[in-house]
């Protein structure tokens, strides 16, 4: 709908407002984050278009109401509301009084209701109704897609019993991913490309870019995803932007509990949650809780995770997870709203390892023999000397210890929240937000095994394991098995690199990855008339950073220490990061148009010294409205994310060193060039489209590779790689894309709502990571090295979800279809694997491989249960279709093409004689699984 032109109602507002966004840059150096309220405006008319002042609204929903008056021009407005479905009432003298119901609030979004007043007949009122949800947003010039209501129970279920936010990403356009559910991607990139928050509070570390939150979907009421046009806020997030805000309590309260059983190995899930407001809404609060007794873990869908490593099948792995959140509100007055959250979450991830092993020797651990010494001449393990339990002498400084039963594989996470927020209204047009917040997230992983004592793991060609004496030309040259624990770690003397101690290929570490992040921030937001808003905020984010990983069969090797274990990537400085936005909507006529700008600085606190870097991004964006049911949404900007830590310093005592970046050198920001249209229809009052292409161009891409820097003098050549990590900020992407989503959402007692998505991301990169060129994979760094950009191999070039919800009286009936197709990969050169009875395929350069489709269903189906719908029962198919497995799949034929290398017969090891000829492909996913489900909700049940 068009807004009206109508004068500015105050002319010092502008002035009050550039001295107000000075105050806060000095007084609170504070980074600007997403919202987590929302708007409603409109103008009152009467039937000839003249604007009517003095009309009373009010906004009405469970967790809110407030009031507001229409002005001289007919403008009104709604500020610092809470995400909820409101009703808003219209009364006048003389009209009749008029209700809009079903009014959706989301966060960081103005909702637009133009409301005539007819003259009063009668005192019967005019309802009024409006669609609850649509794609059609003239009045936003991001392209922001939300997942609430109906479509969140529908792609999760109806209890909120533990999922994450895997699931809810993978049925937005613009969204890939690998298998499902699996870490989103926004049209292109990876994981850690993209910003995201929950309640404003930012969830991802300045170390490696990761999210610092499990994404539990507890709690959550509504996730918003950016894919384009990012507004001025949130220009510092990558290619895109992932933000949740909290369910509150609401009047009249809910009480809601939720139980889950899964098969065919048990899991166990229990989920409550309980929220109440007082009737004036004084008085608020959430809180609720999940739980997860255990996970079973699957490999390539075929073996309980695992006994040994894996590949061998003993016993279930556990996974507990508890997380709970508290969201309360109080609002001493109508103008003011202070908010109290925290969050806790706490996992211990016990992969059991030999939680079962009878059927074979004990597994191992490395432990330093007493009296070691450092020695040059080990350079894998760093020193010699002392003596093992049996009395021998160590050759290498290590013995093998006895691994205790479960003790192989065990990662930790400890993750807390906390945020103060107060929101006050300054007027019916203006508010301001102050938020201060602590982000608290540590992952230790224990991984101390060293030798699983099987005879599959020994000696080896690099068939069963990450085999070091297979790499390095070695094979069949290390001890046999079984070790004995007590003894010395010993190599032959043709083994001058100690490789033996890799011989079975596991990867014994220890790490400790943690980040403190302390957040303060002001936001400000006018909407100084329905053709003028202003939006502006400065930030502050301290973020103290801990980045240790140790080798549990290794001396740390230096002049001045000898320690155990040893430390091969060490990046404990802290970071500070200052963001100041500003940005303006501007409605002419049919035209809505939304500049902004963002100066976004982030501070190194290098061991010997500190280094800042600084970057300006704009946005625009805008939307153009034909009519009613017709609106075209543009936009075009720069976003960018800093580079982490742990690529910028890197402490270079492990195998493979990698050179510190001093202060001084260069390390620009992941840059990124945005451009996309979107046509949005509205078809009618519940069904709405939304589709069009983008392009991105990405520069200052930043990674950590090893190039080819010569070839062996055989026939056919080898390729040498470089000993050492190269580190590059000179990488870039291209990607071009079409999205696309169908929507129909009915709300009656009886009916079907479904989501049809669909994202074609034509994505290329010079990425070695990410093009696949690993060190068995030579062609695609040799292309790279040439200049040439590559396909990505984990971004599948289609990708479908259709999502559906039959409901009838209570009874619910919700599939769900994930269709991923075109993987990309490259060819494996011509190398020796006994499983294949010799070379598997010719190597030919170039060639690039497509792996087959991937499809995923799943299937929901509950049934609401009493008078009031308290009740509900239900259960869920995962892989319905049990794809995990391909019965046409031949090994090593050049017809059909495989993986000879064994972990997967997919993307990064599938060989075939044919250019463009298609891989069959196993995903790692878990076979079909059942639940059944069942929970209670007392009182609002909308809750």
């Amino acid at each position: 709908m068009n807004r009206r032109h109508s004068s500015g109602r105050n002319l010092l507002a502008p002035a009050a407002f550039a001295a107000l966004i000075c105050a806060a840059a000095v007084l609170l150096p504070a980074p600007v984050r997403a919202g987590t309220t929302g708007t409603i405006s409109g103008v009152v008319t009467a039937p000839n278009g003249r604007p009517l002042a003095g009309a009373a609204i009010t906004a009405t929903s469970p967790s809110q109401k407030a009031t507001a008056t229409s002005d001289a021009h007919g403008f009104y407005s709604f500020v610092a509301l809470l995400p909820d479905t409101y009703t808003l009432s219209f009364t006048l003298r003389g009209y009749g009084p008029t209700s809009v119901p079903g009014v959706v609030v989301l966060q960081d979004q103005n909702v637009a209701v133009n409301q005539t007043l007819v003259s009063s007949l009668s005192t019967i009122a005019h309802v009024q109704t409006t669609a609850g949800g649509t794609l059609v947003k003239p009045n936003q010039g991001s392209d922001v897609y939300n997942v609430s209501g109906q479509e969140l129970n529908a792609v999760t279920n109806p209890g909120d019993l533990h999922e994450t936010l895997y699931q809810w990403t993978a049925i937005v356009p613009g969204v890939t991913s690998t298998g499902f559910p699996a870490q989103p991607r926004i049209r292109g990139g990876q994981v850690t490309d993209l910003g995201y928050e929950f309640e404003g509070i930012p969830i991802q570390d300045d170390i490696v870019g990761f999210f610092t939150t499990n994404l539990s979907n507890i709690g959550v009421q509504n996730l918003e995803v950016e894919t384009g046009g990012l507004s001025a806020a949130d220009a510092a997030n990558g290619t895109g932007f992932l933000n949740s805000v909290a369910r509150v309590g609401t009047y009249p309260g809910f009480t809601n509990l939720a139980v889950d059983l899964t098969g065919p190995d048990y899991n166990h899930y229990l989920t409550f949650q309980t929220g109440y407001a007082t009737p004036n809404h004084r008085y608020s609060y959430y809180v609720g809780f999940d739980g997860v007794g255990s996970l079973n873990q699957y490999v390539n869908g075929r073996y309980t995770f695992p006994g040994v490593l894996e590949w061998s099948a003993d016993g279930p792995g556990p996974v507990q997870t508890r997380d709970w959140i508290g969201n309360f509100h109080y609002k001493p007055d109508p103008n003011d709203d202070i908010q109290f959250l925290i969050t806790n979450s706490y996992g211990d991830f016990d992969f059991n390892y030999l939680i079962n092993s009878t059927s074979q020797p004990p597994a191992l651990q490395f432990e330093p023999c007493p009296g070691a010494v450092p020695s040059g001449s080990s350079p894998f393990t760093g020193a010699t000397g002392g003596f093992a339990p049996n009395g021998q002498s160590c050759p290498l400084g290590l013995y093998w210890g006895a691994l205790p039963t479960g003790k192989g594989n065990i990662w930790y996470h400890y993750g807390g929240l906390g945020k103060i927020q107060w929101n006050h209204t300054l007027d019916d047009h203006s508010f301001f937000t102050v938020r201060l917040a602590e982000n608290f997230n540590e992952y230790i992983f224990d991984q101390p095994i060293g030798d699983a004592n099987i005879p599959a793991f020994e000696n080896v060609t690099g068939v069963n394991g990450w085999n070091w004496a297979w790499w390095l030309g070695t094979p069949g040259q290390c001890p046999t098995i079984p070790m004995a624990a007590g003894t010395p770690v010993v190599s032959p003397a043709s083994d001058p690199f100690d490789i033996c101690a890799f011989d079975d290929g596991t990867q014994n570490f220890w790490g400790d990855r943690r980040s403190e992040i302390y957040l303060g921030s002001f936001d400000y937001q006018n909407l100084i008339n329905d053709n003028i808003t202003v939006k502006s905020g400065v930030s502050y984010t301290r973020s103290y950073n801990v980045f240790n990983y140790y080798l549990t069969n290794a001396f740390t090797n230096l002049p001045y220490e000898f320690t155990w274990p040893q430390v091969y990537e060490i990046s404990t400085f802290p970071t500070d990061e200052t963001h100041v936005y500003a940005e303006g909507d501007f409605h002419y006529g049919k035209w809505l148009l939304e500049p902004g700008m963002l100066y976004a600085a982030r501070r190194y606190a290098f061991p010997n010294g500190g280094a800042t870097v600084a970057i300006w991004n704009p946005t625009f964006n805008g939307t153009y409205q034909f009519d009613s049911r017709d609106v075209l949404r543009f936009s075009y900007g720069d976003t960018s994310s800093f580079i982490g830590t742990a690529y910028v310093y890197l402490r270079p005592d492990s195998l493979i060193s990698r050179n510190p970046l001093e202060p001084g050198a260069s390390f620009s920001p992941q840059l990124n060039h945005m451009a996309d249209v979107m046509w949005e229809h509205q078809f009618d009052a519940e069904t709405s489209m939304r589709i069009g292409p983008w392009i991105e161009k990405t520069s200052n891409y930043y990674e950590s590779y090893r190039p080819i820097i010569g070839y062996t003098p055989t026939t056919p050549p080898i390729p040498i790689f470089s000993p050492h990590s190269i580190l590059s900020n000179n990488q870039q992407h291209h990607d071009f894309g079409v999205e696309f989503e169908l929507q129909h959402v009915d709300n009656r007692p009886i009916g079907l709502s479904f989501w049809l998505t669909a994202t074609y991301d034509n994505y290329w990169t010079s990425s070695t990571a990410l093009a696949g060129a690993f060190i068995n994979s030579p062609e695609p760094q040799n292309l790279i090295n040439e200049g040439h950009l590559l396909r990505a191999v984990a971004n599948p070039l289609w990708n479908t979800a259709f999502l559906f919800d039959f409901h009838d009286q209570g009874f619910h009936l919700d599939p769900l279809v994930i269709y991923q197709t075109d993987y990309f990969f490259y060819a494996n050169p011509g190398l020796s694997f006994p499983t294949c009875g010799g070379t598997c395929a010719p190597y030919i350069s170039g060639h690039q491989h497509i792996a087959s489709a991937f499809w995923n269903v799943n299937l929901l189906a509950y049934q609401e249960i009493g008078p009031k719908k308290n009740f509900f029962v239900g259960f869920k198919i995962d892989n319905l279709t049990n794809n995990y497995d391909n019965a046409n799949l031949v090994p090593c034929s050049s017809t059909f093409g495989t993986g000879c290398f064994p972990y997967f017969n997919g993307p990064y090891s599938g060989v075939s004689d044919k250019p463009g000829s298609l891989i069959y492909q196993n995903f790692t996913q878990s076979p079909r699984e059942y639940e059944f489900l069942a929970g209670v909700r007392i009182g609002d049940t909308s809750q």
